[in-house]
């Protein structure tokens, strides 16, 4: 669970980046700092493997996800995405962790 959690703060700094809450140095600084402690993160899931786990998120209405996403280093926002609309944000999110 640690991995997966790992993992899920920096794609979520990636998604804040694109959405203009946080800056690059910021999720750069998240990434750098889930590394330092060994810990991977990215994934090989795909991302409808990715989307199917969000989907089933306590934190999911029928419409909407929420998202906790970072607007500094010990700051965070609650965002809600439309459920349609969040195959295009992890799409993005992939893409800039894996350099596509």
């Amino acid at each position: 669970h640690g991995k997966a959690v790992a993992i899920g703060m920096v794609m979520a700094a990636h998604i804040a980046e694109k959405m203009g809450i946080c800056s690059s140095d910021c999720r750069i600084k998240i990434k750098d700092m889930v590394t330092s402690f060994g810990l991977p993160h990215k994934t090989d899931l795909s991302e409808s493997e990715l989307l199917n786990a969000m989907i089933s998120d306590k934190k999911r209405s029928l419409e909407e996800i929420t998202l906790v996403l970072p607007e500094e280093i010990g700051s965070c926002v609650l965002k809600k995405i439309p459920v349609k609309d969040l195959g295009s944000v992890m799409e993005n999110a992939l893409k800039d962790d894996r350099g596509q």
